[in-house]
């Protein structure tokens, strides 16, 4: 429901656990794994890991883990500690798309583009 893939993914978690379902986070992190190997399928690129060939995109954290950062609890730090404000730099197709919390890109004006295309969204909705 929102844009924040963190937080969706945070919520399908503790969703699913409220729901006495039987997966942990690394279950939807397998998940979403899956889907990355799909796409490979259909795009013919890797996706999803680093290296040669995969599309360069990168992001950088900033992110001082509470606990020890392995492999093996990474699921766990995306669910319960990483949050998209610790985004520090953006990296799409080898390009910088956010250095260092600056966008490379005009963000006032595509939100007020955004908020104008809403507002007539709603009226649209209010005529039906």
């Amino acid at each position: 429901m929102s844009l924040d893939m963190l937080e969706e993914f945070r919520f399908a978690a503790f969703r699913h656990r409220e729901e006495r379902g039987r997966w942990w986070p690394a279950d939807f992190l397998r998940c979403l794994d899956r889907g990355n190997r799909i796409m490979e399928r259909y795009m013919g690129v890797a996706l999803g890991r680093v290296v040669a060939g995969a599309r360069a995109d990168l992001v950088h954290w900033d992110y001082d883990p509470p606990t020890p950062l392995v492999g093996g609890n990474i699921a766990g730090h995306i669910a319960f500690g990483l949050s998209s404000r610790s985004v520090r730099s953006v990296m799409v197709e080898g390009s910088f798309v956010v250095e260092d919390r600056v966008p490379a890109f005009d963000a006032d004006a595509i939100a007020l583009k955004a908020r104008e295309q809403a507002k007539r969204l709603w009226a649209r909705m209010e005529e039906r």
